[in-house]
C-alpha cells in the first residue's frame, strides 16, 4: 500500500468511502505513499493521528472501522474513478506542464527507459514537457494530469494519475516485452481515455512475468510517434 499506485487506487478509495466518518476518526492506519497520503488526508479535512502500518505490527482500538476495497486490486471500476475524482482537490493551479507531458522514470531504480535520450529528443520536438512525478505534491499531480491532453510514459506508478484525466486524453504507455501489466490499460478504459500501448520489440510472446518487473526497457521511438498520430 505504500506504493503510490496501490495507495491511490486501492487504499485511498477505501478511506474516501467512509465519507464524513473519516474526519470523525481519532486516528487512521494508513500508508504515507511518499508523504502524498498525509497531504491527501489533510486536504480532506482529517486532523487526527496518522499511524503508518508496519509489517507484523499489532494495534488495539476501542472501535475499529475496516472499510472494504471499493474495487478489486488492479481492476478499477467506473464507481472508483467517480469517487476519487469527486473528492479530488480543485483549488490548485496546474503546475505549468502544459497539455503534453512525458512521465519520466529517470530517477527510479527500476523500469527505466534505456534509450530515453532518443525518446525525449523526439517528444521535446513535439512540445512535450518532461515530468518526474516524485518532485511534485499530490495536488499538483492532480492538476497537471487533469490539464493534460497527451501523455507518454513507461509503465510505472505515476500512471495511476490517469484517474484525473479528462475523457479522450491520449495515453501512450511503454512496456518491456516480458512485463506487460494491464492495470493502467483497465484504468484508461473505465475513465474513457484514448489508450495506446507500445511494447518493446523482441522475440517470443508478450508476457507479464513478475521477475521482469525491475528490468529496463528499450522503447521503439517510431512506434511511440505513430501512436501519438
Amino acid at each position: 500500500g505504500d506504493g503510490y499506485a496501490h495507495w491511490l487506487l486501492e487504499e485511498w478509495p477505501r478511506l474516501l468511502a467512509l465519507g464524513v466518518r473519516l474526519t470523525e476518526c481519532d486516528a487512521v492506519i494508513a500508508h504515507e505513499a511518499g508523504g502524498l497520503g498525509r497531504e491527501a488526508l489533510r486536504r480532506s479535512g482529517f486532523t487526527g493521528r496518522v499511524i503508518v502500518p508496519r509489517r507484523m505490527a499489532h494495534y488495539a482500538a476501542e472501535r475499529l472501522v475496516v472499510p472494504t476495497l471499493v474495487a478489486p486490486a488492479g481492476y478499477p471500476t467506473r464507481a472508483l474513478v467517480r469517487l476519487v475524482r469527486e473528492r479530488a482537490p480543485t483549488k490548485v493551479a496546474a503546475p505549468g506542464w502544459g497539455e503534453r507531458i512525458y512521465v519520466s522514470r529517470e530517477r527510479a531504480r527500476r523500469r527505466r527507459v534505456a534509450n530515453e535520450a532518443a525518446l525525449w529528443a523526439r517528444l521535446e520536438a513535439r512540445g512535450f514537457v518532461k515530468v518526474c512525478a516524485e518532485e511534485w505534491s499530490w495536488a499538483e499531480q492532480v492538476a497537471g494530469f487533469r490539464a493534460a491532453k497527451e501523455i507518454v510514459a513507461p509503465h510505472g506508478a505515476g500512471l495511476a494519475n490517469l484517474v484525473w484525466c479528462a475523457p479522450g486524453t491520449r495515453v501512450v504507455e511503454c512496456f518491456h516485452r516480458a512485463y506487460v501489466n494491464p492495470c493502467f490499460w483497465r484504468l484508461a478504459a473505465v475513465a474513457g481515455l484514448d489508450y495506446r500501448p507500445v511494447v518493446m520489440a523482441g522475440e517470443g510472446p508478450v508476457r507479464c512475468e513478475l521477475a521482469a518487473n525491475k528490468e529496463d526497457m528499450t522503447v521503439d521511438v517510431t512506434e511511440v510517434e505513430r501512436a501519438l498520430g
